[in-house]
């Protein structure tokens, strides 16, 4: 008997050994049902974050719990921002911008000058701050938010999110691909191809030179020159992600739909799932550090971890993520010329014919608009990973017509087929 205990312990002890526990967990009761857009901590111990119907939530233990504050209105609430724990903005539907210099216990209403729905604040200091919204709307204020103008964005797509790395240096992202850019306080803004017309929902940076941007169908997009020119990264998802949030040039987070959680610890070249525990659509990520954060989303969810939100074993060391789905990407850009990319994913899966190698043989061809073959560009077995391969509008010395074409990978019994377009 005692013999039987010993091997149960050790076994019980391997197995939390060796197997990988994701580190996100559920905050428990929920404080309410309303969805939350925003998350904001100044320390590891104080934050608010900001929802439909007016919700501000405040937690002074490490968001283990929260307590309501009122907002006085009934719009919804988008983003927040405090430079301290004192004082702090929030904006929201309908062009309201409430601010507090109390730590919330009094929120008080200041005019905007529009109507316009606002989605995202950031303040730099006590006195500066931006925020964007509906109908290409940015405003900036220098007196704390008591006076807000406007600035030409020169678009009229929705802007939704903004990031200012200085008081001359920003950013804004939303709709249609629409990325912004100034370098003298939103004086000018110029806008910048990123090479999408997917929406992009969340854009930050770390420097003046390298960030990212995420938006829907797994969107993920990174710039190593101040958002001049812009590479797309492979999420190994087709999630669409509303948030994204680095701690230094190598670790970040980015949440999304149906609960997705993925982590980079590389800057983005390469990034792996995370367990959420949750299903619910995630919409706001902040961490504090490396290993302490916070995520929000819909009915009322509320996330923390304390470590990473790692997949992490007993000796600290992360599990690298292995694929465990097809995936088939959308190209980008698209539409192109004369070239785009495309990526896809190929999960592990044991093929005894192999002797027990991973992967098996995938083929991906393009064909036009009436099913004929143009072109053949993976034709190959292939260990599980993730691929990307150049699609070129020059095939064989013939340059191929504008027009819309398809690209369709198969492997085994798994078939997928995209549309891309072909503009000149």
């Amino acid at each position: 008997m005692r013999k039987s205990l010993i091997i149960c312990f050790l076994f019980v002890m391997f197995y939390f050994n060796n197997v990988a526990i994701a580190q996100w967990y559920v905050i428990n009761p929920l404080p309410q049902g309303n969805t939350l857009n925003s998350v904001y901590f100044i320390d590891d111990q104080t934050g608010w974050t900001v929802g439909l119907n007016g919700t501000i939530l405040k937690s002074t233990n490490g968001g283990d719990s929260w307590v309501s504050q009122s907002s006085g209105t009934e719009n919804g609430l988008n983003s927040v921002c405090f430079i301290n724990n004192q004082t702090g903005w929030i904006v929201g539907d309908a062009g309201t911008i409430l601010k507090t210099t109390n730590g919330g216990n009094n929120w008080v209403l200041h005019s905007s000058g529009t109507n316009s729905g606002l989605w995202s604040v950031r303040f730099l200091s006590n006195l500066i701050g931006w925020a964007v919204g509906g109908g290409g709307t940015i405003l900036k204020t220098s007196d704390g938010g008591k006076n807000w103008n406007s600035q030409n964005s020169g678009t009229s797509n929705y802007l939704i999110s903004c990031y200012f790395i200085d008081q001359q240096t920003g950013w804004a992202v939303g709709s249609n691909g629409t990325i912004l850019k100034t370098l003298n306080g939103g004086l000018n803004w110029s806008l910048k191809n990123s090479g999408t017309y997917y929406w992009v929902e969340s854009v930050y940076f770390t420097n003046n030179q390298i960030g990212w941007a995420v938006g829907e169908y797994g969107l993920i997009l990174a710039t190593t020159n101040g958002g001049e020119n812009w590479e797309p990264q492979s999420p190994g998802t087709n999630s669409g992600f509303l948030s994204l949030y680095f701690t230094d040039n190598q670790i970040g987070w980015a949440v999304g739909s149906s609960g997705a959680i993925i982590k980079t610890t590389d800057g983005g070249g390469y990034w792996f799932v995370q367990n959420s525990n949750t299903s619910n659509g995630l919409t706001s990520v902040f961490c504090i550090d490396n290993q302490t954060g916070w995520i929000v989303g819909t009915s009322g969810t509320i996330l923390k971890t304390t470590n990473g939100g790692g997949i992490t074993s007993v000796n600290g060391n992360e599990n690298s993520y292995s694929p465990k789905n097809f995936i088939l990407f959308q190209n980008y850009p698209n539409p192109f010329n004369p070239s785009t990319k495309i990526k896809f994913t190929i999960p592990q899966t044991v093929n005894p014919l192999l002797g027990g190698a991973r992967g098996g043989l995938v083929t991906l061809k393009v064909y036009d608009l009436l099913g004929n073959e143009v072109a053949t560009l993976v034709n190959e077995y292939k260990p599980a990973g993730n691929y990307e391969v150049d699609f070129q509008s020059t095939v064989n010395g013939h340059q191929l017509a504008s027009g819309i074409y398809f690209y369709r990978l198969q492997a085994g019994s798994f078939v997928e087929t995209k549309k891309m377009i072909l503009l000149r």
